[in-house]
């Protein structure tokens, strides 16, 4: 399988236009697949309680061809920067729009902590393929 890179776009200069990209404000994080090794590289920062922005991610190989994602189940999930491995705070199913772009749409649940969390995707094939994204950090902080 070819690396995977991931991007999270606002819809506003990004390389892909998001639904709703007029009332759902985004934020902008590019990943890159890496299966060895994996540590946190970027950030995403929240305040306690938000459910916006709508994270979107455009999941493609190295060459830029999209992944075929319409038989694929994409996990988001985030845990406690000190929490074990597998002991998540957050699991949810992302939604996909087309092929190679899902969302991930926040609860408050998501964001009712403050702290720095450890957050990847898994995209599940089917037949006993599975990726898993490079892990990027999503900070909680207080609001003022």
């Amino acid at each position: 399988m070819a690396e995977l890179e991931l991007s999270l776009s606002d819809g506003v200069g990004a390389a892909i236009a998001a639904p709703d990209t007029d009332e759902t404000p985004g934020v902008v994080v590019e990943l890159q697949g890496n299966a060895e090794g994996r540590a946190a590289t970027r950030q995403i920062t929240l305040l306690v309680g938000d459910t916006l922005p709508k994270l979107v991610f455009l999941l493609s190989d190295g060459d830029g061809g999209v992944y075929d994602l319409d038989e694929a189940t994409v996990t988001f999930r985030m845990r406690e920067r000190e929490a074990d491995a597998g002991t998540y705070t957050v699991e949810g199913e992302c939604t996909v729009l087309t092929s190679g772009v899902v969302t991930y749409d926040l609860a408050s649940a998501d964001t009712a902590t403050p702290g720095e969390y450890y957050a990847e995707l898994e995209m599940d094939f089917g037949g006993g393929l599975v990726y898993t994204s490079e892990v990027f950090v999503v900070r909680i902080r207080e609001t003022l």
